[in-house]
């Protein structure tokens, strides 16, 4: 874990003081895992354009993905391969339904296969956070030090102890960036400014 708080540290430190600016090509940006190969390949993004549907009935919604399927899915002599779909909770659960729906059709593309339905957006911020909440949060290590109890208390932020909603919880991220941006002036003999 100390290796791990070195990378976001030097992030921080990078984004925030004048002084390390110049290092912000070479420092870390992401914490190196088995997946960083594939990571860092390019992604493809496609803009598809509007289809004027409303993704609320589900008549439209079904003529949306089959449009999907049959414009953007790539095919191959595999067969379909597979595209990320995404949307809020609801869009997703309605695009599986369909999905659901034509799961008796004779081919890869008649049962909508080369889709796979996520959740995006704020969606998506507020699960790392709880999920961050659920791993790293316990309420009795409130004064084992460097915990995340501890830290939210020692910040004030207890706040975001109760429960995890996005706004406390990103601020608690703020408070702590800045706070280990001040640190870093308490203990370094830098009289660089910001």
């Amino acid at each position: 874990m100390r290796r791990e708080f070195i990378v976001i540290g030097s992030r921080i430190l990078t984004q925030y003081l004048a002084v390390f600016k110049s290092f912000r090509n070479v420092v870390v940006h992401h914490i190196p895992h088995q997946y960083s190969e594939e990571m860092a390949q390019p992604s493809t993004d496609h803009p598809l354009g509007l289809i004027f549907k409303n993704e609320n009935k589900t008549t439209d919604l079904s003529e949306v993905l089959q449009e999907i399927q049959h414009k953007y899915a790539p095919k191959g002599p595999d067969g379909v391969s597979k595209i990320l779909v995404g949307g809020d909770r609801l869009t997703e659960a309605n695009c599986r339904n369909i999905q659901c729906a034509f799961a008796d059709g004779n081919t890869n593309e008649e049962r909508l296969e080369g889709m796979v339905f996520k959740f995006e957006d704020w969606h998506a911020i507020r699960v790392l956070f709880e999920i961050h909440y659920k791993v790293f949060f316990s309420g009795k290590s409130g004064k084992d030090h460097g915990k995340l109890c501890a830290n939210m208390t020692k910040l004030s932020c207890d706040n975001a102890q109760k429960e995890t909603h996005l706004l406390q919880s990103s601020s608690f991220v703020m408070c702590f960036n800045n706070n280990c941006t001040t640190f870093h002036y308490r203990v370094t003999p830098c009289k660089s400014g910001l």
